[in-house]
């Protein structure tokens, strides 16, 4: 049986010799493969195989290979629903792979399917591993010999250089006479540029517009660095959005709790509030200042006639308890024996008894 060597060999040791050793071995998982996993690693096994029999000197075009895989995907469907669907069953399929070692770097998910597949599908700037070839080639295809047949097909429309499947073996293609240079960002003519700015004109993110036309982000942000007051409009467009996107969030917060104070709000929506404060302060404001207070209010109903004939009760048990004669009590004394008497008849609308009873001690 077959092991990884967890052994990095670098460039420094081209010429040493490494023998098998047990320590070397990466430990594999022992636990049975299903059916799925074992018919996936299986067409695999044969593509690579079928590639290995074409010969070492076998070269495809890679913009035309690109140009191939997105003709097939093309076949899934124009639409976004469609797109996402065959990223779904992609990222299905090599999920099943990615347990095994070789395969640990393809997509699982939806998004990373997507970037997989962009960067398949649009003008390669650089290596990509034969065994993502081989994975997309499986995926689309089913098998090599379908692939070369689509190449063969496009080639031929391009009017560049074939390659042929016939028992199995590929011709090569000659790289005499081919200029390699630095790959270029993908040209734009005038409708694509018009077309592009426009959805990011509808509010469409950088991202979603990368799907949709299978560019890059550096092509986006050099063609919104080009068109200055188109790039400034966006901006606004996507500042408005966002700020209606989060007074809206507020109101149906302030909806769902209509008593509830600004401080009750704030703690139900923070990330809102806190973006509202820097970037739409005086609109908040407004807000908060027509929202209850929250502050709890005493609004319980006072006898005043209760309290008048307590402090009259009061006066007369101090002044029948004083030592000093109440024909020479001063109202100052009577003010310290009884500290809220002077508070109390500050409030000329209540305790007439009381005032009746000083005015008769003071006469």
């Amino acid at each position: 049986m077959l092991s990884e060597s967890i052994e990095n060999r670098q460039w420094s040791r081209g010429f040493q010799w490494l023998l098998p050793d047990e320590l070397a071995l990466s430990v594999t998982d022992q636990s049975a493969i299903d059916p799925a996993t074992f018919e996936a690693l299986q067409n695999m096994s044969e593509l690579a195989v079928d590639l290995w029999k074409s010969g070492s000197s076998c070269q495809f075009d890679s913009t035309t290979v690109a140009n191939v895989y997105k003709e097939a995907f093309s076949n899934f469907g124009r639409s976004q629903k469609s797109r996402d669907a065959a990223a779904d069953r992609f990222a299905e399929l090599c999920a099943m792979l990615k347990q095994h070692p070789p395969f640990t770097a393809l997509p699982t998910t939806r998004k990373c399917a997507i970037g997989f597949i962009s960067q398949m599908t649009r003008k390669p700037r650089g290596y990509c591993h034969p065994l993502k070839h081989l994975t997309l080639i499986w995926w689309l295809f089913g098998s090599l010999e379908s692939f070369v047949k689509a190449y063969q097909h496009a080639a031929n429309q391009q009017q560049l250089p074939d390659a042929s499947f016939n028992d199995t073996v590929i011709k090569p293609v000659s790289r005499q006479g081919k200029k390699i240079g630095a790959q270029k960002p993908k040209k734009l003519f005038n409708d694509l540029k018009t077309s592009i700015l426009g959805t990011l004109m509808t509010g469409t993110s950088k991202k979603e517009v990368c799907v949709i036309f299978e560019i890059s982000m550096s092509t986006v942000n050099r063609l919104l660095r080009l068109n200055p007051m188109i790039d400034e409009e966006i901006n606004k467009n996507s500042t408005q959005k966002k700020l209606d996107e989060k007074r809206t969030l507020w109101l149906c917060a302030v909806a769902k709790s209509p008593s509830a104070s600004a401080n009750v709000i704030k703690h139900l929506v923070p990330s809102v509030y806190a973006w509202l404060y820097r970037n739409d302060k005086s609109w908040l404001l407004s807000q908060t200042g027509s929202l209850p207070t929250g502050r709890a209010g005493n609004h319980s109903t006072i006898d005043w006639e209760a309290r008048d004939e307590n402090l009259s009760a009061l006066v007369k048990k101090v002044l029948t308890m004083s030592s000093i004669e109440p024909r020479k009590i001063r109202k100052r004394d009577l003010y310290q024996m009884v500290p809220n008497l002077f508070s109390s008849l500050e409030q000329k609308q209540h305790y007439p008894k009381t005032r009746q009873l000083i005015s008769k001690i003071f006469q």
